[in-house]
């Protein structure tokens, strides 16, 4: 038997129309105000900014913390350290052995000058050499022959000088016996005391003519060693005719022609090392009183970085700039050339923990005391103050906190105001 759903049934009261009414009254209400709500959070950055700027004509970037490299960028061009001029130390017609260009190795023959009043001269203190160096042989031999000859004759003398003491012994002994008269005694007295005296006199002169002998010898000694020198002075400008290269590298410029007269002294010929090298870099004068050697320095070449550092500064000033010179480290300069033009970065401070933005048209056009920082779409002006101003960065002392948003690009459309709206 099926029950009726009379105890499963609850009995709504019906509403009024009045209660209905304000129901969707309030819907409504709440509604307006949330759409009043979200319009004003559209509207409100409109209101407080006083310029609007288009974000496609901005940059904006955050402001880092980290390693701060104060650096200039420079112009210059690679040159060999090594890249002496060979010049002409003689005058004369000139015959050349090599090209521009040409590979050569230290000491290989490059040119030679012909002079024939060189040549010549070489001739002539050869045989002048050798003829002294005959008259100093000849006169040793005159020498030797005249000291044998007075060491003869003193030594006939001592003999003479013996005979004679063994007389006035005889003599004397005779004498004693009565068997000579006292005249004969005395006459071989007077005899020892001649060959005496002839003995002592020549042998001062035998010194004396020996000394004499020996200061001859001795002075043409000297006069062959004087043209030995004046020989050797002739041969080495001989040798200078034929110019050798100073080092190993490659032949540059050549200043003169085949079979060019040439004067003493003119620049022949350039010979490049190319196995150092050298960057040779034009300096802004404005950076003159930072620049004291050695500076880091470091060059990007088709991707390939080379370091080095900075090693002299010119005096001299020309048309603004001062020229430096890099010595790279690695002294061989593989893939450079000479003559190449390159940019150089001078690391002028280096600072670890530094508060840095990179580097735009904001600084010039704020003076670097002002900046923009974006929150949101609203640029806001706030004050700063800048320290060192490198290639890329600029260091931050005051004023910006790490993280935040700074416009780097130009502000010069902002016209300084102090809220901006980016669109």
């Amino acid at each position: 038997m099926i029950r009726d759903t009379s105890q499963s049934d609850i009995i709504v009261a019906r509403e009024s129309r009045f209660g209905r009414k304000k129901l969707l009254l309030a819907a409504v209400a709440a509604g307006t105000l949330l759409l009043g709500v979200s319009a004003y959070s559209a509207v409100s950055p409109w209101l407080s900014a006083e310029r609007t700027v288009s974000a496609d004509r901005l940059r904006i970037m955050p402001v880092v913390r980290g390693n701060f490299e104060r650096s200039i960028s420079v112009q210059g061009t690679v040159d060999a350290a090594i890249r002496p001029t060979v010049y002409s130390l003689s005058e004369g017609v000139v015959t050349l052995h090599v090209k521009a260009g040409d590979t050569v190795e230290k000491g290989q023959l490059i040119a030679e000058i012909d002079n024939p009043e060189a040549r010549s001269a070489l001739k002539q203190e050869e045989a002048r050499l050798q003829q002294v160096s005959t008259d100093l042989a000849r006169l040793r031999i005159t020498s030797d022959q005249q000291k044998l000859a007075n060491a003869q004759e003193l030594a006939l003398q001592r003999i003479e000088l013996d005979a004679a003491e063994r007389r006035v012994r005889r003599t004397g002994e005779a004498l004693a016996k009565n068997v000579i008269s006292r005249q004969d005694h005395e006459e071989a007295e007077d005899t020892l005391a001649t060959a005496q005296t002839r003995l002592k006199h020549n042998s001062e002169r035998v010194r004396l003519e020996s000394d004499r002998l020996n200061f001859e010898v001795k002075s043409k000694a000297l006069e062959v060693e004087q043209q030995e020198l004046a020989l050797a002075e002739v041969r080495r400008r001989v040798e200078e005719l034929r110019i050798l290269s100073p080092t190993a590298g490659v032949v540059g410029n050549i200043a003169v022609q085949e079979r060019d007269k040439v004067a003493l002294n003119q620049a022949l010929m350039t010979v490049v090392d190319l196995s150092a090298y050298e960057v040779l870099v034009t300096i802004p004068e404005s950076y003159s009183d930072d620049l004291a050697p050695p500076l880091k320095a470091s060059i990007n070449v088709q991707g390939r970085v080379f370091t080095g550092s900075l090693t002299s500064i010119s005096p001299e000033v020309r048309d603004g700039h001062v020229e430096g010179r890099i010595a790279l480290d690695d002294s061989s300069g593989a893939g450079l050339k000479q003559k190449q033009r390159l940019t150089a970065k001078i690391v002028l401070d280096s600072r670890p923990d530094a508060l840095t933005v990179p580097r735009g048209p904001f600084l010039e056009d704020g003076a670097g005391r002002v900046a923009y920082v974006v929150d949101g779409k609203l640029a806001t002006l706030r004050p700063i103050k800048t320290g060192a101003v490198g290639v890329s960065d600029v260091e931050i002392l005051d004023g910006l906190r790490e993280g935040e948003q700074v416009v780097i690009s130009s502000t010069s459309a902002f016209e300084q105001a102090k809220t901006v709206l980016i669109r």
